[in-house]
């Protein structure tokens, strides 16, 4: 379970990132940019399941960047009609399940407690005070 949380942050960072420039002038926008970048990540995922249910496979067995490139061709070619939308959504699933990976090996990896020392100046470092939220600033 671990490693499919890391992967997420790591398709979100690595994928998703890499286009995004904030462009907010507030900090209530940013929050919001931020948000749209949560959904947008949980609407591919939910093709990438929808995908998967069609092909009676696992959800973790759909290529998340396969999926990211075909919806950024796919969606400027999404017609007005309902009936195109359809055929176009039913051809979308069909090329997000064409991005198959191969089953992931069953990885086991206990949990150890790392021992290091500490240098004499990071000991006693303040914690945050501020909500989050309230943390961020707005440089101009």
């Amino acid at each position: 379970m671990r490693w499919e949380e890391e992967l997420s942050i790591d398709e979100t960072k690595t994928h998703e990132l890499e286009r995004l420039t904030l462009r907010s002038q507030t900090p209530d926008g940013v929050v919001q940019e931020l948000y749209a970048l949560l959904i947008d990540h949980f609407v591919v995922r939910v093709l990438m399941f929808e995908a998967a249910r069609t092909l009676t496979l696992a959800p973790v067995r759909m290529s998340f960047t396969g999926t990211l490139k075909i919806l950024r061709c796919r969606i400027p070619e999404s017609p007005r009609r309902l009936s195109g939308q359809r055929r176009w959504w039913r051809n979308l699933l069909e090329e997000i399940g064409e991005e198959t990976l191969e089953p992931r090996r069953n990885r086991i990896n206990p949990r150890v407690i790392k021992r290091k020392k500490k240098r004499r100046e990071h000991r006693g470092y303040p914690q945050p005070t501020k909500d989050f939220r309230d943390a961020i600033v707005l440089i101009r």
